[in-house]
């Protein structure tokens, strides 16, 4: 007899999905780890970048371990329980002629099967062969004692000597087309990586009012990461950063904006915003010539002024695209703010510190 079930066949199905397993997990874990460590080097001027490679390397690990386990551990598993169930199952012997066909379907959370003919002197059977294992027997019809279990194939042992020639394995579908059935679900993770991390990271590079500084601007703002980089160089105690933004960035929540620590506007918009604005702290009143008073209160320091080649953080705030270009501009501060002196309900100061490092770029 010709066995198509032994205890090697059985083991080494085995080994291969657990090894596989193991592998697939490895990966999600590498995943889900190298994620978290790049979490853990976040800066203001580097956030972009790591949340892009975070997404990547989640991304393309975690496809690694989908392929991994739908092609090769889950089939493993599949013919290892299969070849056990047929070792432990009980064996009925006949013999007739054997004629394997090409019909293949996949048996559901199992095996490809083959359809075969069995045909006796008694009666005529419908017999299934392991695709896996079909190219052990001959492609045409031959007479053979045939032993199944629960009508598989497990054993035969041939009457008549064949002709060499051997049926090749049929798969379902073949490895390309198995892969491209993965698609769908390859996206959706692509989809669940990008959320998940964009989530994360907009989490860890933002923080409560209370422990930072915000900085709105009524302008086009070129590089706001690199202007609130610099800005963190030297922060209060208490304070984890520092957020520069146009006000196009709250167009749908003004309040934000109004609850703002600092603002840089253009002199016609002072009075437009002159109810948001808080006076300005003693430690900028000693240069009366670049502040803007408004009823003998100075609500900003000059921030711009193209005709005194003026230009606070010129190489982030692009002030001569904004529409005002000859007016001066002047970095004032919010009287809802957290972080102003004289404020009511201003927990710190910190908010000076940090405007006394902006006026002070170049």
């Amino acid at each position: 007899m010709i066995s198509l079930y032994t205890l090697e066949q059985a083991a080494f199905w085995h080994r291969r999905s657990v090894r596989s397993r193991f592998a697939a997990c490895v990966l999600f874990c590498a995943a889900l780890l190298g994620a978290v460590i790049l979490c853990c080097f976040v800066t203001t001027r580097n956030a972009l970048t790591l949340q892009w490679i975070a997404v990547a390397e989640f991304t393309l690990l975690g496809w690694t371990g989908i392929i991994l386990t739908v092609l090769v551990c889950l089939p493993a598993r599949a013919e290892a329980q299969h070849t056990d169930s047929m070792l432990s199952g009980a064996a009925e012997t006949r013999t007739g002629t054997l004629t394997l066909s090409d019909q293949t379907f996949r048996i559901p959370k199992s095996i490809i099967v083959r359809r075969a003919a069995l045909q006796t002197r008694e009666e005529s059977l419908t017999v299934n062969v392991d695709n896996a294992r079909a190219g052990l027997l001959p492609a045409g019809p031959f007479e053979a004692e045939v032993q199944t279990v629960r009508k598989y194939v497990t054993a035969f042992r041939p009457l008549i000597a064949a002709d060499g020639a051997v049926a090749p394995a049929r798969s379902h579908s073949s490895l390309l087309s198995r892969f491209f059935a993965l698609v769908p679900v390859l996206i959706l993770w692509g989809m669940f990586s990008l959320l998940l991390w964009c989530w994360v990271f907009s989490l860890i590079t933002d923080t409560a009012p209370e422990k930072k500084v915000s900085l709105y601007i009524d302008g086009t703002v070129s590089r706001s990461v690199e202007l609130a980089s610099v800005l963190e160089e030297n922060l209060p105690e208490g304070i984890r950063m520092v957020r520069v933004h146009p006000f196009s960035y709250a167009m749908m929540d003004s309040e934000s904006i109004r609850r703002a620590d600092l603002f840089i506007l253009p002199e016609q918009d002072i009075d437009v915003y002159r109810e948001w604005l808080a006076p300005l702290p003693d430690v900028f009143g000693s240069d009366r010539h670049s502040l803007l008073v408004r009823d003998s209160v100075p609500l900003g320091i000059r921030v711009y002024d193209s005709e005194a080649g003026l230009c606070t953080a010129g190489s982030c705030i692009s002030y001569s695209e904004s529409g005002f270009p000859d007016q001066a501009w002047y970095l004032c501060f919010g009287n809802q703010s957290l972080h102003t002196p004289g404020v009511p309900g201003a927990l710190d100061s910190a908010a000076v510190p940090v405007a006394e490092a902006l006026v002070r770029l170049r």
